[in-house]
């Protein structure tokens, strides 16, 4: 399509972690369907981009099959070039209008739409939702992502005066630069930063503005904020549409956001009262309740059964992974003693539960790799084990009765956010061996830019160009004394700075200097999910 908004502007592809299969496996196991395992499936997504999403799942599960579509033909020319670059069979990117797609696509076990039904017109809408209802398998799963009400109206009040005063501007980065510079120009009413932050008005500019210079780059203000298209609902609103293409409410992809268990009593008691039989309605609530202005659902066909009284016990079916990390120095794993875990999003629990500190302590440095439930246990007895024999205390007797509340805990922290399931193990090592090696695309990345992502699907951004050029090298084929003879010939070209923003020149400084913080950079590497077994 001539001047494809797009093709114009493009919006490079990054991976979502919330769409991977294995997040949607996992939900959708947890609620009683039986999804395919994500090692041998086939995945749809509608509005892939360059692929950025896609990409990185063929590289992992050979034996899956995926598909892409986009209109825009400059993206799937990009993904078309790094299919081509690691020959990958099980991926195939097409350029089209989905309102074209022909009926010959298949059965899909999953089928992602991120960041498309709230931009489009209302018949591409309906074509997302007829595509899953046509080619999800029966215990498929769908996932839509789109703008919503009420939180939405927040973020409307910027969008509409940046589109007015950008109306009669066609060059997109311009459009961009303007739209930015009004919120600084309203917020300029005020004496001062901390003045507009006190005020009703001038604290929504700042968060909006804010959100823009932190939070996003240029293409994505121009394709979401600027866009031409740009329709939030209700969450009602959107369940009517997929129930008249029959599909159904799962869940959201961060299954927590559907947990209320931190509300008030009074106002849990009365979300109780739908209950399952009105799930619907509850949602509805709790987007009022949250002031929810994005949502991430997950969609299955109708007729299929959907079990929602969650058990903790069902948590030994899934491995475990947690980035939680204790917000005291050094915790005291003793009985009785509280200790405080925070994760992302404001996720937090606090427990005096000896086992269950002692299992977070464990994830924490195990990550990224997931453990099992019985793997956890065994861990996390040692740990206490060795905890006491250190500072000198009676040990510890873990009985059966203690697992099974270690269960409640460590499921009820999954409900909050805290911790994740999954149905795999990623191919990632948590040693650095003689010749380490780095997740194939992210060596590819490496060399187009310092945003690179890794086997867990997540963009990981490096920090300078050392570690950049350290990732290139990283493939399997090079000794430690080798990649150190490189990082020096690359530094004494390049120029090396100490943590002082010092110039260092001579190149023993260098290597020197190198190699104190090589062995750093490659367990910094293995964290950051980006070392491969």
């Amino acid at each position: 399509m001539e001047n494809f908004s797009y093709d114009q502007v493009p919006y490079f592809g990054y991976p979502f972690a919330q769409t991977h299969p294995d997040r949607l496996a996992t939900i959708a196991s947890l609620l009683g369907l039986q999804p395919a395992p994500v090692h041998r499936c086939r995945v749809l997504e509608l509005g892939c981009g360059d692929g950025g999403n896609l990409i990185p799942i063929a590289l992992q599960f050979p034996e899956s099959q995926f598909v892409g579509i986009d209109l825009a033909a400059e993206a799937i020319a990009r993904g078309v070039a790094a299919v081509k670059q690691f020959d990958l069979h099980n991926l195939d990117l097409r350029q089209g209008d989905l309102l074209e797609v022909g009926e010959d696509l298949g059965e899909f076990d999953y089928i992602i739409a991120h960041g498309v039904y709230t931009w489009v017109p209302p018949a591409v809408k309906d074509r997302i939702l007829s595509l899953s209802r046509d080619h999800l398998a029966a215990n498929g799963v769908a996932y839509v992502s789109y703008n919503t009400y009420p939180g939405y109206h927040i973020r409307q009040i910027t969008r509409e005066m940046m589109l007015f005063h950008t109306r009669d501007m066609h060059e997109p980065q311009e459009k961009i630069q303007q739209g930015l510079s009004l919120l600084k120009f309203l917020l300029q009413k005020y004496p001062t930063p901390e003045e507009s932050r006190q005020d009703l008005y001038g604290a929504l500019l700042n968060e909006q503005l804010d959100l823009l210079l932190s939070h996003r780059h240029n293409e994505q203000i121009f394709h979401d904020d600027l866009a031409a298209i740009n329709t939030p609902v209700y969450f009602y609103q959107f369940a009517r549409h997929a129930a008249q293409f029959g599909l159904q409410f799962l869940a959201e992809a961060d299954f927590h956001e559907t947990q209320y268990h931190t509300f008030q009593p009074k106002v849990r008691e009365m979300l109780d009262q739908f209950g399952d039989e009105h799930v619907l309605l509850r949602e509805q609530y709790l987007d009022f309740l949250k002031c929810r202005m994005f949502r991430q659902t997950l969609l299955c066909k109708q007729g299929v059964q959907i079990d929602r009284n969650l058990q903790a016990s069902e948590i030994g079916n899934y491995l475990i992974s947690c980035v939680a990390e204790a917000l005291q120095e050094k915790p005291d794993l003793r009985p009785g003693v509280i200790a405080d875990f925070g994760g992302q999003k404001n996720a937090r629990i606090s427990t005096d539960f000896p086992l269950a500190k002692a299992a977070l302590l464990d994830l924490h440095d195990a990550h990224p790799r997931r453990l099992s439930f019985d793997a956890l246990v065994q861990s996390a007895r040692q740990r206490l084990e060795r905890d006491a024999v250190e500072n000198q205390y009676e040990p510890v007797e873990i009985d059966d009765e203690d697992v099974q509340v270690f269960q409640e805990i460590i499921f009820a922290a999954y409900l909050s956010g805290l911790v994740k399931l999954h149905t795999f193990q990623p191919a990632l090592t948590t040693t650095i061996s003689d010749k380490p090696e780095v997740f194939p695309l992210a060596r590819w990345q490496a060399a187009q830019g310092n945003v690179v992502t890794n086997i867990i699907h997540q963009s990981i951004e490096m920090e300078d160009d050392i570690s950049v050029y350290l990732i290139q090298l990283l493939d399997g084929t090079r000794t430690r004394a080798e990649i150190l003879d490189a990082l020096t010939a690359f530094a004494v070209e390049h120029g090396l700075q100490t943590e002082e923003e010092q110039d260092i020149t001579e190149e023993s400084l260098i290597r020197s200097l190198i190699d104190r913080r090589l062995e750093a950079r490659l367990q910094q590497l293995i964290k950051s999910g980006l070392m491969v077994a």
